[in-house]
């Protein structure tokens, strides 16, 4: 299924002008995220340290209306990447206050394993790592 949400002109979106947005990709089964809240808190810190405003933009209404898409299309388990950039604007580099964020997201329907893996309840962690390579000559 290939569907974007668009409220915003292409050319003059901060998030693929500048790379100013967010993004989460999150795992779906049976019309439901398991990690809905841990993702939903990574979102909103990411939009709160780069300045977008989503307090008031529905992002759980949002949410809910792409898996009512997904009933309709019968898309039970998948991958949904969401993609929120601060919004559009014809400023350059200077971001005018008070911009509407967009709102994209990407689905991928794929078989997921059914087993239970106790990575379902933790999610997973990353971290950097400290090795740093010598490029050239070393």
């Amino acid at each position: 299924m290939k569907e974007v949400f668009l409220n915003t002109d292409f050319a003059s979106d901060r998030g693929l002008a500048f790379g100013h947005g967010v993004f989460e990709t999150m795992r779906f089964k049976n019309f439901d995220i398991p990690l809905k809240n841990k993702h939903f808190k990574r979102l909103k810190k990411g939009a709160s340290l780069l300045n977008i405003n989503l307090i008031d933009h529905g992002l759980e209404q949002y949410l809910a209306d792409i898996m009512e898409k997904l009933k309709a299309k019968q898309i039970s388990s998948g991958v949904l990447k969401l993609i929120i950039t601060a919004g559009s604007s014809d400023s350059g580099y200077a971001c005018p206050p008070n911009l509407e964020p967009n709102f994209f997201f990407k689905v991928r329907s794929c078989l997921l394993y059914t087993s239970p893996s106790p990575r379902d309840q933790r999610g997973s962690r990353i971290a950097a790592c400290g090795f740093k390579k010598k490029w050239g000559g070393g």
